[in-house]
């Protein structure tokens, strides 16, 4: 059970690795490169709590895991929301943020009080350790958060599918698939064992997901390839503005 750890942790690292060099000299997607982060700190705190020997050892690493389980989903939901074109009302946003804080705060007071977990102690899956406990009330937002991020982005990708709007149909396809796997290996996950972290096996198909996104992202970016050109052929300078001329960018002729 160790070496699933391991190995989840160590891909984590190595589509973060990709992502970052693949894409160093040009605009990766915020919340495409925020979400690998994310992955790959939460899954090296799986495979610090799986090799913790000391209950607060357990705890701290547990709490690296979590960052996963609070934000991701809100991410994605933003995600699918800067690719479908759709714009959140910024008081919203703030209610979304503010949601997913507040769970991650009640998983910093783990150990503090019984408000997220309670009767914690160190237990074993095979060699690896693994933190047993109940859940308290705070743990019940979690879900509440998880499902309606989850139930959000069902509705917009349906809704985008539906009226055939001038979105990428391969995107939203990508997305959808990326949202059915995450549902599935959830419950798949469940059903396993409670304490057996199969988000750690996702966040790696996510991640190979959102690398191929990111492609298709860049494929389609007019503005990267026209300076990605002239760049190669070291003939002519350019140099970029946006709409409001704030400089962009320019090459070294």
């Amino acid at each position: 059970m160790l070496i699933y750890y391991i190995i989840t942790a160590i891909l984590a690292l190595i589509n973060l690795v990709i992502l970052v060099f693949t894409y160093e000299n040009k605009k990766a997607n915020y919340y495409i490169m925020l979400s690998m982060v994310i992955m790959a700190i939460s899954n090296c705190g799986y495979l610090a709590l799986a090799l913790s020997t000391e209950l607060n050892e357990a705890v701290l690493a547990n709490k690296i895991g979590y960052l996963g389980g609070c934000f991701i989903p809100l991410i994605t939901l933003f995600l699918i929301c800067t690719i479908c074109n759709y714009s959140i009302a910024s008081w919203f946003r703030y209610i979304l943020y503010g949601l997913s804080f507040a769970v991650y705060f009640m998983v910093l007071t783990i150990g503090y009080n019984d408000l997220y977990y309670t009767d914690l102690s160190l237990g074993k899956l095979g060699n690896a350790t693994i933190l047993v406990h109940s859940y308290g009330v705070g743990h019940a937002l979690f879900y509440v958060i998880l499902y309606g991020y989850l139930l959000l982005e069902v509705v917009l990708l349906g809704y985008h599918f539906m009226k055939r709007r001038a979105v990428s149909h391969n995107k939203l396809w990508t997305l959808s698939v990326m949202l059915i796997c995450n549902i599935v290996f959830f419950i798949v996950g469940r059903l396993i064992h409670q304490d057996f972290e199969i988000i750690s096996a996702l966040y790696i198909l996510d991640g190979w997901i959102l690398i191929y996104l990111q492609r298709k992202n860049m494929m389609y970016n007019l503005e990267d390839s026209i300076a990605s050109t002239i760049q190669k052929q070291e003939v002519y300078g350019y140099i970029m503005f946006d709409n409001q001329w704030n400089y962009l960018g320019c090459n070294a002729f």
